[in-house]
């Protein structure tokens, strides 16, 4: 391989990568502050993300799928040099540096089987090789930009297997700290809550995006995620629909959400950003369209527990967010479902909490007479009442 061909992400390519970067981060959306709280996930004991709490800003910018200003976060970095490391059991005899180290342990996890120990290892390690990359991949146009990355598509050169590349700065990457059954790791928090949420199995099994391969280059984190061919976004199939999905399809659609939700909690994730944008809809041979789920940057951990800090898209926020600075996973992904179900049913209109909590939300009077306390519901909106 040339001197040229290695340079190609630090030349041409990577300036057109550095511009929908910046223009990224230029439109970045808004995270929220509060202080931390102790969680539990299906037994064992977690604290809360206390190295993503951010200032809470108003601001007129706007990031592209998104209707909020841009964060500033705390993020974990390494002690050492490296991105990331794992340590080995924590004991006694640990040094004070180690000691001080762990004080902003994000979560601690017992008895966890070693299969799903397994995934904070592999969450804590990366391919460095540049030209590996470069030699692999090769990056095609723009797909879109998201609060923590920019998507280009690509393919694999060996077998021409489409791919997408997302491309994340080193200082927007979110890590964590995380202690599993003793062991200590420097995770790259993505690239665990895909890992997890996809599990064991081949390339396309879940309804979570695959994650076929990760670099962690000094200046940049690349994902290689599944490209599934004949999709789009569910913003770009209501668009193609005329607006608004017929109440069947949508229907449909939202089952399988629901489904996808579910299973991915039961995993252990919280994927904190439902929305159009972040659900691809995949033509299938049979004609019936399936639900793919993507962009984990604003994941969590599922809790039980209330957290206090939000990461994802404001007009998707929960109300209870906006009233008392708080919000727990499985009613919040409700609320977002709920939210994607509005939008997808309304002509061209976004659903906001904002303007649900201002009773300004109004519900179609073109669907179904079969929507049962329909009329009802809207009187006890305009009264302010919610559920």
């Amino acid at each position: 391989m040339s001197t040229q061909e290695l340079m190609t992400l630090t030349s041409g390519n990577q300036e057109n990568i550095e511009m929908a970067l910046n223009v990224r981060r230029r439109k970045r959306e808004d995270s929220y502050d509060a202080e931390p709280a102790t969680k539990k996930i299906k037994g064992c004991n977690v604290s809360t993300e206390s190295n993503n709490r951010v200032q809470e800003e108003v601001s007129g910018r706007k990031r592209k799928g998104s209707d909020s200003a841009g964060p500033s976060a705390k993020r974990v970095r390494s002690s050492s040099n490296s991105w990331i490391n794992v340590s080995g059991e924590v004991s006694r005899e640990s040094s004070e540096s180690e000691m001080e180290d762990r004080n902003d342990i994000d979560y601690v996890f017992y008895n966890v089987p070693p299969e799903e120990e397994m995934m904070f290892l592999l969450a804590s390690s990366g391919k460095t090789n540049r030209a590996e990359f470069i030699a692999k991949y090769h990056r095609q146009g723009h797909l879109g930009a998201g609060g923590f990355g920019s998507v280009f598509a690509g393919i694999r050169r060996q077998d021409s297997f489409p791919v997408a590349l997302k491309f994340i700065r080193r200082e927007d990457v979110r890590c964590q700290k995380v202690i599993c059954n003793g062991r200590l790791y420097h995770i790259i928090l993505e690239v665990a809550m895909m890992l997890r949420a996809t599990g064991p199995g081949p390339v396309g099994h879940s309804s979570a995006i695959s994650l076929l391969e990760w670099y962690t280059l000094e200046d940049m984190l690349i994902l290689v995620l599944e490209r599934p061919d004949h999709s789009q976004d569910l913003h770009r199939y209501r668009h193609s629909k005329g607006g608004c999905l017929p109440e069947h399809e949508a229907k449909m659609i939202l089952k399988q959400m629901v489904d996808a939700a579910a299973d991915m909690h039961a995993k252990g994730v919280f994927h904190r950003d439902i929305k159009l944008a972040n659900t691809l809809i995949q033509q299938s041979p049979t004609g019936v369209p399936r639900v793919r789920v993507i962009d984990f940057g604003c994941g969590s951990f599922s809790t039980e527990m209330p957290l206090r800090s939000f990461w994802g898209t404001r007009i998707y926020a929960p109300p209870e967010w906006f009233e008392v600075k708080s919000y727990s996973a499985c009613p919040t992904t409700v609320w977002q479902l709920g939210a994607l179900f509005f939008s997808l049913l309304h002509r061209e209109e976004h659903f906001s909490t904002e303007e649900f909590i201002d009773n300004r939300t109004q519900i179609s009077p073109t669907l179904s007479r079969g929507v049962t306390n329909r009329n009802q519901l809207n009187a006890l909106m305009l009264k302010g009442e919610r559920c």
